[in-house]
């Protein structure tokens, strides 16, 4: 990931972990694909749908799932917080929406 896709202020939350502590698994629901965060095995967030628009749609394939996710895990490697994504960011990681 690059820099130009960040645009939050970096706030400690997590100071202990480190980039191997911060996993993403991709998983496929009825609303379709989405990401779990783990830090250091522990399930921190799931999400069943694409962040930052209306609705609930899930990801289209696990491809899209998992950019995402890395963003999450990104930011939160970078203390980043909250890892909150945008439309712009998604549509920068060319992120099917609506």
């Amino acid at each position: 990931m690059t820099d130009t896709l960040i645009n939050a202020k970096s706030k400690p939350v997590f100071p202990d972990a480190s980039p191997s502590d911060v996993k993403v698994n991709t998983f496929k629901d009825s609303l379709g694909w989405g990401y779990d965060i783990l830090i250091d095995g522990k399930k921190v967030i799931h999400q069943k749908t694409i962040p930052a628009v209306s609705g609930n749609q899930g990801f289209v394939n696990m491809e899209d799932s998992k950019k995402t996710g890395d963003l999450v895990a990104f930011k939160m490697r970078h203390h980043i917080m909250p890892p909150i994504i945008t439309v712009a960011e998604l549509d920068q990681l060319k992120i099917s929406h609506k």
